[in-house]
């Protein structure tokens, strides 16, 4: 008998190899409760595809090596988890990709606002600043949907996955601390993606017309830019009411 055959693994080997790996996915699953209040929808959506077991066996080794480098913050363990999602849907079909990576980044924009520092801008910006928090978020399904289909427990594949671009407006509340947020065209994005406290709207104006909507003139980004400072969404060179 060769020595290759004398060391080839039985069958019985493999089987419990790969019970192995799942009670590690079981121990990891365990391990991130304390997320469960942070991605609920998330979590729930994996269940729902029976995926989650198969998730965390997946994400084990990885997690164990750098849980072993020291403890993890909430931040960190969120980013980790996030790059595994990334990773484990890029073997699914299509419409499964968007989804998990959709809601995951959701959940995590709406956490990362509630618990980030304030944009640049909200305390009297010298430029456009937002008052109070915000953020932008760009999906290949209809999240919005899904994770409100999710939220409220009635969630069905073939309803609730909406396959197509979607840019969701994240803002915080200023009088409530909430995250509030809808879905913008591709137009306010752009105009949005550029408020940074520095940049007047005649700034904004000049670098829309380098990217090529040379159609949009500096006095409509003005208005739009005074309409969403009227509506307490942004400030224009001073601190917010």
């Amino acid at each position: 008998m060769s020595a290759a055959l004398e060391h080839a693994p039985a069958p019985f080997e493999h089987a419990q190899l790969e019970r192995l790996a799942l009670f590690a996915g079981f121990i990891t699953k365990i391990k991130h409760n304390p997320l469960r209040t942070v991605l609920p929808l998330t979590f729930r959506l994996l269940a729902l595809l029976d995926a989650e077991i198969d998730f965390f066996a997946a994400y084990a080794p990885a997690y164990a090596e750098k849980r072993a480098a020291g403890a993890l913050s909430e931040e960190r363990r969120i980013a980790l988890l996030e790059q595994q999602l990334d990773a484990f849907a890029a073997q699914r079909p299509p419409q499964v990709q968007a989804l998990l990576r959709g809601v995951l980044a959701h959940e995590a924009t709406v956490h990362r606002l509630v618990t980030s520092e304030a944009s640049p801008g909200g305390e009297a910006a010298s430029g456009i600043g937002w008052c109070g928090r915000a953020a932008l978020g760009r999906y290949r399904v209809d999240v919005a949907r899904a994770c409100e289909a999710l939220r409220a427990r009635r969630f069905a594949f073939d309803a609730d996955v909406v396959v197509r671009d979607q840019i969701l407006l994240y803002r915080q509340l200023p009088e409530r601390g909430e995250i509030a947020f809808f879905e913008i065209d591709e137009l306010t994005w752009l105009l949005c993606s550029l408020v940074d406290g520095q940049r007047t709207p005649r700034d904004v104006a000049a670098a829309v017309a380098e990217l090529g909507f040379s159609s949009l003139a500096p006095a409509e980004v003005e208005a739009f830019f005074a309409d969403a400072a009227q509506r307490g969404y942004v400030t224009l060179g001073a601190a917010c009411a």
